[in-house]
């Protein structure tokens, strides 16, 4: 069981590195697209790395959570070469769209792996991926509204959870736990 950090989210975590001693490139600014979507590029070449980014729900304004996630994105993720990470819009943004904007990023190079994030709210954007039969070699779950991602015959396999429980209500944590059980407790870090 592990907290980490930002609730939940290391380097590794989101890179999957295996090795916090990896040499690593920041981030440049993000490029946005006239949707509000925010594309970041790390010296991509050939066969690049992608990883789709839902965020989640904030108080404050409709872009605010994306802007929290790109800030998050910029302050605790330094890039590996060859890496593109698309953020989108809302949770609400429909997983057609973020795939469509990958794509573009990808500009006709075949991804090497393909990740999918989901941070509080954002679980709804995952849902709606995972059941387009769409393929992801890890998929993580931040802080989920677990309810989307609950009881719906999803493999969980290549999925890893994060959760802290002091971001959420008695209430509203309940069901993240169950989630977890779902899940297998390799995958969940409560």
């Amino acid at each position: 069981t592990r907290t980490g950090e930002e609730g939940g989210m290391t380097r590794a975590d989101w890179q999957d590195s295996g090795d916090a001693r990896t040499p690593r490139r920041e981030f440049a600014e993000p490029e946005m697209t006239e949707d509000g979507f925010l594309i970041y590029n790390s010296d991509v070449g050939e066969n690049p790395r992608i990883v789709y980014v839902f965020p989640g729900v904030v108080k404050g304004g409709v872009n605010r959570a994306r802007d929290m996630t790109a800030d998050r994105v910029k302050a605790n993720l330094s890039a590996y070469p060859n890496t593109i990470v698309v953020v989108a819009p809302t949770h609400k943004t429909s997983w057609e769209s973020l795939r469509s904007v990958g794509e573009t990023a990808l500009g006709g190079r075949t991804p090497s792996s393909k990740r999918l994030v989901g941070h509080s709210g954002g679980a709804r954007g995952v849902k709606d991926a995972l059941r387009s039969g769409d393929e992801f070699d890890k998929i993580t779950y931040a802080d989920p509204e677990a309810a989307h991602l609950m009881g719906r015959d999803f493999d969980h396999s290549r999925s890893t959870m994060h959760y802290n429980p002091e971001n959420w209500s008695e209430k509203l944590g309940a069901p993240t736990t169950d989630l977890a059980g779902e899940m297998g407790e390799d995958h969940a870090h409560l």
